[in-house]
C-alpha cells in the first residue's frame, strides 16, 4: 500500500488536474504543432542567408564585388571572378551582352556580424535566460510569446530600408527564437512517456531539415519571382505570417501538463507549474544544478567538441548560398537542388544514427556513442570537400552523403570576398573543423574511459554528484 505524502502521486493519479488525459492523436496534435514551431524557427533563421545578396544590393551593406548581372542570371552560370570593375564590365557574352556586373556582394564584415556576434551571442544569452524560464514559469506562454515575437521581427525584415533597420530586427529575431527549443522540448518531455519521447523529439529535430530546406526554395523561386516587384521581401513575409497565425492556435488548442520531476519506485512523480503554485527554486541552487556536470573533465571535452562541429556546420549553411553563387550558379539551380538534398540527407541521417549508436551503447556502453561521432566526422570529410572540390552538379550531390553522416544543423560564419578565397576558407573551416571535432571526440572518449574506469574502483559517481544508498 502506498503512502501518499502530499507530494508524490502514483502514475495513474490525476496528472491533468481533473480534466480528461490527452488522447494518442492529440498528442499526435500537440507534436505537429511544436515541430512546425521548429521548422518556422530554422526557416526564419536562415532566410538571411540565402537572399542577402539582391538585400544587400537593395540596401547597400557589405563589400562590393564582381556578381552575375541581374538582368543574365537566370540564362547564364558565368563565374564572374574579377577583382575591379573595368574588368568585370569586360565579361560578355557572344553578342557584346554584360554577364556580370559590380555590385554588392552580400559579404563582408556587415554580413558577418548580422549572422554571427548580433544573432549568435544574443541568441546564446537569451536561450540561458530562457532556460531557467522553463523550468518556472507557464511554458506554454513564453512559447507563444516567443514564436509571436520572432515572427513579427521576420515580417519586420521585409520592411527594412537600412542596415540598422536590419541590425535591429535581426537582435529581435535572435531574443524571440532563443526561446523556442527550451519550452518546446519541455512540453514534448511531459506529453510523451520515456517508450515515446525520443522518438517524438526525433520528429521535433525534423524541423530543423524541413526548415532549413525550404529556406533555400523560397529564398530562389519567390525572390526570383519577384511578387508585386518586392523581390526578396517577399521570402520574408511568406515565412513570417505563419508563425503569427500558429502562435495563436497554440494559445487556444495546446494544453499545459503538469512537469515531470523524479521517478520513485516506479513512478513517475509530478508537480504543478509553480507559476500556478506560488513556488520557486533559488536561483543560486538552479545555478548550482545547472553547472554541476561541468565540473568534470569529459563533459567539458564534450562541450567543447560539440561546439567544434557545429561551428563547421554553421560556417557552411551561411555560406552555401554565397559559395555557389560565386562559382557561377544561379539562383534557380541552387535552390533545385538546396531544397530537397539536406531534407533527404538530414531525415536518412538521424534515423541511422539513432538506430547505429544506440545499438552499440547497449553492446559498450556510453562510449559508444563517442566512437560513432568520431567515425563520423572522419567518415564526411571527403564528401564535404567534394561540395567545395567537385563541379556541379556532383558538387551538390556530393552533400547527400555528407548530411547523411554529419546530421548537419546550424552554424556561424567567417566569410570571405571572392570566389576562389571563399572556398579556400571553407576547406579550412568546413572538413577542416569536422577534423578537428572528431579529434576532440577522440580525447573525450580517452576521458570518458578514465572516468569510468575509476567511478568503478571507487563507487563513486561524479556526473550525477551524490551515489546511490540502499
Amino acid at each position: 500500500m502506498e503512502e501518499n505524502t502530499g507530494t508524490l502521486r502514483p502514475r495513474t493519479a490525476g496528472r491533468w488536474e481533473g480534466e480528461r488525459e490527452p488522447t494518442g492523436a492529440y498528442r499526435v496534435y500537440v507534436l505537429a504543432l511544436l515541430s512546425t514551431t521548429y521548422l518556422l524557427n530554422q526557416l526564419d533563421r536562415f532566410m538571411l542567408s540565402v537572399v542577402t545578396r539582391p538585400m544587400a544590393q537593395d540596401i547597400h551593406y557589405g563589400d562590393l564585388g564582381c556578381v552575375a548581372n541581374n538582368s543574365r542570371q537566370k540564362m547564364h552560370h558565368t563565374a564572374c571572378n574579377a577583382t575591379d570593375k573595368l574588368a568585370c564590365s569586360a565579361i560578355t557574352d557572344a553578342r557584346g551582352s554584360h554577364l556580370c556586373a559590380w555590385n554588392y556582394t552580400g559579404q563582408g564584415m556587415e554580413y558577418q556580424l548580422l549572422i554571427g556576434p548580433i544573432f549568435i551571442v544574443v541568441y546564446t544569452l537569451s536561450g540561458i535566460l530562457v532556460s531557467f524560464a522553463a523550468d518556472q514559469y507557464s511554458r506554454k506562454g513564453f512559447l507563444v510569446v516567443s514564436l509571436m515575437f520572432w515572427s513579427l521581427m521576420t515580417v519586420l525584415t521585409a520592411e527594412v530600408k537600412t542596415y540598422w533597420q536590419l541590425v535591429l530586427v535581426r537582435l529581435g529575431l535572435g531574443i524571440g527564437e532563443a526561446g523556442c527549443t527550451p519550452f518546446a522540448t519541455s512540453l514534448l518531455a511531459d506529453y510523451f512517456d520515456e517508450g515515446y519521447r525520443a522518438s517524438a523529439l526525433g520528429v521535433y529535430n525534423w524541423g530543423i531539415y524541413v526548415g532549413f530546406s525550404l529556406t533555400y526554395a523560397i529564398g530562389n523561386f519567390v525572390t526570383d519571382a519577384n511578387l508585386f516587384g518586392q523581390g526578396w521581401r517577399w521570402a520574408f513575409y511568406i515565412s513570417g505570417w505563419p508563425g503569427i497565425f500558429l502562435a495563436a492556435l497554440i494559445m487556444y488548442s495546446l494544453r499545459e501538463p503538469r512537469r515531470r520531476t523524479a521517478r520513485q519506485d516506479g513512478d513517475v512523480t509530478y508537480r504543478k507549474s509553480v507559476y500556478s503554485r506560488g513556488e520557486r527554486l533559488g536561483w543560486c541552487e538552479r545555478l548550482g544544478d545547472i553547472l554541476q556536470p561541468f565540473t568534470q573533465p569529459s563533459v567539458l571535452l564534450l562541450c567543447l567538441a560539440g561546439s567544434v562541429r557545429n561551428a563547421a556546420g554553421y560556417v557552411w549553411a551561411y555560406n552555401t548560398q554565397l559559395y555557389y553563387q560565386s562559382v557561377g550558379e544561379t539562383t534557380a539551380t541552387i535552390g533545385s537542388y538546396m531544397s530537397w538534398i539536406p531534407l533527404l540527407g538530414g531525415s536518412i541521417g538521424v534515423i541511422l544514427g539513432g538506430f547505429i549508436s544506440d545499438r552499440i551503447v547497449r553492446r559498450i556502453g556510453p562510449r559508444g556513442r563517442l566512437i560513432v561521432l568520431t567515425i563520423s566526422q572522419v567518415s564526411a570529410v571527403p564528401f564535404v570537400a567534394g561540395a567545395l572540390y567537385l563541379d556541379p552538379p556532383y558538387a551538390y550531390l556530393s552533400l547527400l552523403p555528407g548530411y547523411i553522416i554529419v546530421l548537419m544543423t546550424a552554424f556561424d560564419h567567417s566569410g570571405f570576398h571572392g570566389g576562389h578565397s571563399l572556398r579556400a576558407a571553407l576547406y579550412v573551416l568546413y572538413p577542416g573543423l569536422y577534423l578537428l571535432g572528431a579529434a576532440l571526440y577522440f580525447v573525450t572518449l580517452i576521458v570518458l574511459q578514465w572516468t569510468l574506469s575509476r567511478e568503478r574502483h571507487t563507487g563513486y559517481t561524479p556526473i550525477n554528484g551524490s551515489t546511490s544508498n540502499t
